[in-house]
């Protein structure tokens, strides 16, 4: 009877830890998946063949970093239809290295757009800020 209460009592203990443990994991993934707000700044170029100019399209957006993984490529081609509608007679190089980084504060994005663009310009590249809502997912 003894042995059989001491099997019982841990068996009872091991259920009361994986209990606890699981639940633990499940505030963990509640937590890890929470909305992670973070800022993209993309950049497009186009080169004109006739002028030989260059002109360069940018722009800042806030993201949720927790989805951005799937979202990505639809903010790509959202990028890239605004472009298109702006100028439709112009074909811009928009693909995964538009991104020129994801940014933890809207001011270091900005700030490093602005050294990226500092850096076009002294490349006698003519610099254009665009401004887009990315469509919003369900």
């Amino acid at each position: 009877m003894k042995i059989l209460c001491v099997l019982f009592a841990s068996l009872f203990i091991f259920e009361i830890a994986a209990a606890t443990s699981l639940t633990g994991v499940d505030d963990k993934e509640k937590t890890s998946k929470k909305a992670q707000k973070k800022y993209c700044y993309l950049s497009a170029s186009n080169r004109n063949i006739d002028t030989g100019d260059t002109y360069v399209f940018t722009s800042v957006f806030a993201i949720d970093e927790t989805t951005w993984d799937v979202e990505k490529l639809d903010l790509l081609e959202r990028f890239d239809e605004v472009l298109y509608e702006m100028y439709p007679q112009s074909t811009f190089e928009v693909g995964i290295q538009s991104i020129q980084g994801i940014y933890n504060s809207k001011e270091d994005a900005e700030n490093n757009k602005k050294q990226l663009l500092q850096q076009k310009v002294k490349a006698n590249c003519n610099t254009a800020e665009i401004s887009f809502a990315p469509t919003p997912t369900s």
